[in-house]
């Protein structure tokens, strides 16, 4: 039996993560339509240009710089740690800071009550949607954007990770 390795691993991983973050948003109501109370809110699998105008209640996930290194002399053991950013432009003040402050606590594994209870996630197989492995969340925080110089900015912030994931190779043994 052999296990994703390159490029289908990491769109397994990205894939995973994005449909963690959906549930666990869709969980908390977030993805639920409030009209008279605020906008809608829509999340999304890739980054938005912030010189470009982007509509109030986005949040999107962008999976940007990895690094890898080696774990043990002799062996094929690697670490690899992707760097995610999810941008959130909200219509207010309020909705941004539960927004960032729910995504923030998603990642930590805060949400019980959710399945979210350690700062990881399972990676599912393309093929049946069954767990292969897990990867860890670290160096999770909130950071606000102060790029006020346009108004669609003014309610802007990251919610930001690293995805950690360990393994030898393609072999599952």
């Amino acid at each position: 039996m052999s296990a994703y390795v390159g490029g289908k691993r990491l769109s397994c991983i990205q894939d995973s993560f994005y449909k963690m973050v959906k549930d666990a948003m869709d969980g908390l109501g977030w993805l639920d339509s409030f009209p008279g109370t605020r906008e809608d809110v829509e999340l999304l699998a890739e980054p938005l240009n912030p010189g470009v105008e982007i509509k109030p209640n986005k949040v999107s996930i962008s999976t940007e710089d990895m690094t890898s290194s080696e774990m043990e002399m002799g062996s094929v053991l690697s670490e690899s740690r992707w760097d995610v950013y999810i941008d959130i432009f909200a219509e207010n003040e309020f909705v941004g800071t539960a927004l960032a402050g729910d995504v923030l606590d998603i990642l930590r594994g805060k949400f019980t009550s959710l399945n979210r209870d350690n700062p990881s996630f399972d990676v599912l197989d393309y093929v049946d949607d069954s767990v292969m492995f897990s990867c860890q969340l670290e160096n999770i925080e909130i950071n606000r954007v102060r790029d006020w110089d346009r108004p669609y900015n003014r309610f802007w912030w990251v919610v930001a990770c690293q995805i950690v994931d360990t393994y030898y190779n393609d072999v599952i043994e």
